[in-house]
């Protein structure tokens, strides 16, 4: 799948990315209270027990900060179904 940037990283960003060890990156979109990981082309990235305790460590901090906002379990699902069937398309 070829996907088009709008931007490119800046040589700061490029130093940053590559000393993470693979690990993925992740970039905090205030505005639309949203985490993107920025991961290299065909290397996933590793759940291991460190970076979940630091999303959760994460996501205690936006709860704490009033960040949150109401959900229903069944529109979860339902979200996550959605992007399952969307993979299973796309492969």
């Amino acid at each position: 799948m070829e996907t088009q940037s709008s931007f490119e990283f800046t040589p700061q960003q490029i130093r940053l990315l590559e000393g993470r060890g693979g690990e993925p990156l992740q970039v905090p979109v205030k505005a639309t209270n949203k985490v993107y990981l920025v991961v290299e082309q065909g290397v996933l990235p590793v759940l291991d027990d460190d970076y979940i305790r630091r999303g959760l460590a994460h996501a205690a901090e936006q709860v704490e900060r009033g960040e949150e906002g109401p959900w229903n379990s069944e529109e979860i699902k339902a979200a996550g179904r959605e992007k399952l069937a969307q993979r299973r398309q796309e492969a």
